[in-house]
């Protein structure tokens, strides 16, 4: 990994684990480079929350998701630091069972099958512009049509597009519906 990767991704798991802690969450961050798992929020007898960070500097591909996790206390958390460091970085929680209506197939140089969020889509999110972010989607997915996955989503948005734009709706948490969905994990 080099330097400048290294630092973002840091930034990027340190700036979530702050705010998971200014909300009252009893988290902790693991150590290590090849992880699946960067932050675990624990909670006396509740389920333990599983947080994987994606950091971008700027407008990129998220990568390096895993297809085989779909667990409701599994969440991706994808954060756009931004080039100006005086400004908030966008910030987007999306549990792991809902990722797929986001990402896009493509073969990578390192494996056969790799997925990813355009770091475009988690901003049009946040800022609730749900039309443009399934054009995105579908524009993106249209233009790889080599895995099945693809073509089943351009399919889905093409065909059924208000129950995919209401899933969108869904798809992305911010700090506070976090908070509101998730208030009995914290530590009282």
């Amino acid at each position: 990994m080099g330097a400048q990767r290294y630092h973002t991704s840091q930034a990027a798991e340190f700036f979530i684990y702050a705010q998971l802690h200014r909300l009252g969450f009893n988290a902790v961050i693991t150590l290590g480079n090849a992880k699946a798992v960067d932050i675990l929020v624990y909670s006396q007898g509740k389920e333990t929350l599983k947080f994987d960070v994606k950091g971008l500097k700027d407008s990129n591909y998220f990568i390096g998701l895993k297809d085989s996790i779909c667990d409701e206390h599994f969440f991706y958390c994808f954060i756009v630091l931004g080039k100006d460091a005086t400004k908030m970085p966008v910030v987007g929680i999306v549990p792991s069972n809902k990722t797929k209506l986001i990402c896009n197939f493509w073969k990578s140089f390192r494996v056969k099958k790799d997925y990813s969020v355009h770091s475009k889509v988690i901003s049009l999110l946040a800022a609730k512009e749900y039309e443009k972010a399934a054009d995105y989607v579908r524009d993106t997915v249209k233009s790889d049509q080599g895995f099945d996955e693809n073509k089943q989503l351009y399919e889905r948005i093409a065909n059924n597009r208000n129950q995919y734009l209401q899933e969108l709706k869904d798809c992305l948490m911010d700090w506070k519906q976090f908070e509101q969905t998730y208030s009995e994990n914290k530590e009282e």
